[in-house]
């Protein structure tokens, strides 16, 4: 997935994979909670989270990963995450704050500044959108901004996705006031899972970012169909060579997921890049 991992490196973003890819099902399975359930409830947008569950849930995995699965699974279970993520998540505060940067302050306070992963306040995501919007409508010939469908866009330091969610709304309200709210779902159809993109570097805040847009999409009338995923890639966005697929079990979707990231740097025209880069 990533050049140059060691071996603590690789076992941290695995351990994360699992940790985080919990969470995220945990937060959809409302009611009883298994390995199994969980397998079933991670969002359909991640393939990597997806692929991974899929092998310690469903398959037999060895006993050095099932039992602190199991463990993870008894815990979640017994908590209401459901409740401690619902305001966090739509849209009034970025789950990151509480649930990512605070756990990397405690974890590893070198690899948060390495990262650079520090709150980026929702008045200055909303001012940036809205301005590659106004720009995009006044200066560059394109009417409908964001929304257009020759607008191509990409966050290459994307974290939890909130500059993609917004300018997502931001498109999505131009849309409404055009044309008025039955074309959303032809907008996120033809345009916005087609020509938004994203990269992030690390696990947590990628298993985040694809619950974000598992909501959004439901709340927009317009749900993942089974075989699709949102255009969001755990890769290290300037890292360009292609890397070996794996056959380990249960990492085989984390190559592909490279090799599909290279695709988007080498091939996609991009017209607009946005977001909050890490600072080294």
């Amino acid at each position: 997935l990533l050049a140059g991992l060691t071996r603590e490196e690789f076992a941290d973003l695995y351990a994360q994979t699992l940790a985080y890819g919990l969470l995220a099902a945990r937060w959809r399975a409302r009611d009883r909670f298994d390995r199994r359930i969980a397998a079933e409830s991670i969002p359909a947008t991640s393939g990597v989270l997806r692929d991974a569950f899929r092998y310690i849930s469903l398959a037999d995995p060895p006993a050095e990963i099932a039992w602190i699965v199991d463990e993870i699974v008894d815990l979640l279970a017994g908590s209401s995450v459901y409740a401690m993520l619902e305001r966090a998540v739509r849209r009034e505060r970025d789950p990151v704050l509480d649930f990512y940067e605070t756990f990397l302050h405690h974890y590893d306070a070198g690899l948060r500044r390495r990262r650079g992963v520090y709150y980026t306040p929702p008045e200055l995501v909303s001012y940036v959108v809205r301005s590659v919007h106004r720009l995009l409508q006044t200066r560059l010939g394109r009417r409908d901004g964001l929304a257009d469908p020759t607008v191509t866009l990409l966050d290459p330091a994307a974290g939890t996705l909130t500059f993609v969610v917004e300018a997502i709304h931001c498109a999505v309200d131009e849309a409404r006031r055009t044309s008025g709210g039955g074309g959303v779902p032809a907008l996120v159809s033809d345009h916005l899972l087609r020509d938004f993109h994203a990269f992030e570097l690390m696990m947590a805040p990628y298993a985040v970012g694809h619950l974000k847009m598992s909501l959004i999409l439901e709340e927009l009338g317009r749900p993942l169909r089974p075989d699709e995923r949102v255009s969001f890639y755990l890769t290290n966005a300037l890292e360009m060579e292609d890397l070996a697929q794996s056959t380990l079990p249960g990492t085989a979707a984390l190559s592909r997921e490279s090799h599909l990231a290279g695709g988007i740097k080498k091939e996609t025209r991009i017209t607009v890049l946005l977001g909050n880069p890490p600072w080294s």
